[in-house]
């Protein structure tokens, strides 16, 4: 977006062959001559998806005119990937899970510093007494069951 600052570099893993906004303008797609592409938040730089592999250098990427699927090319094979829908925005406590389960985070200043273990605790009573009916409580009350009792997926 012409004007705002990304918060975050889009840093790919070799040099940039391909780019692709979305047709919202909303993602950006790249491919590059490590034959890897990624997803990114035109907004924050950051990535939106793991590496995509072609499994081979200078490939073609691009949107379908929905922008819900992505089509890459390689030497004739086609292959069309699924855009993650991931809600936005994130609410501050799905942020703090992730923190807790990491057991780190930046503090103000851009250093690391522990997450301890209450805090992930605190998450986990937070979310016992919700009935989860929105997309991140049900991943967050899905990923802290115990495993031996929890459905394969939470959706």
């Amino acid at each position: 977006r012409t004007g705002e600052a990304l918060t975050a570099p889009l840093i790919h893993d070799r040099a940039v062959s391909q780019i692709c906004f979305s047709p919202d303008g909303q993602r950006i797609l790249t491919s590059g001559w490590s034959g890897t592409s990624r997803l990114w938040d035109t907004a924050t730089g950051r990535p939106l998806t793991e590496w995509l592999s072609s499994g081979s250098a200078g490939f073609s990427v691009c949107f379908d005119s929905t922008g819900g699927r992505i089509v890459t090319e390689v030497r004739g094979m086609v292959r069309v990937w699924d855009v993650p829908r991931i809600p936005t925005p994130v609410p501050v406590w799905f942020l703090d899970l992730a923190e807790a389960v990491a057991g780190t985070r930046l503090s103000a200043r851009g250093n690391p510093e522990p997450v301890f273990r209450g805090e992930l605790e605190g998450v986990a009573r937070r979310l016992a007494g919700v009935n989860a009916g929105d997309f991140y409580e049900r991943v967050g009350q899905w990923f802290l069951a115990d495993p031996a009792q929890r459905p394969i997926s939470p959706f």
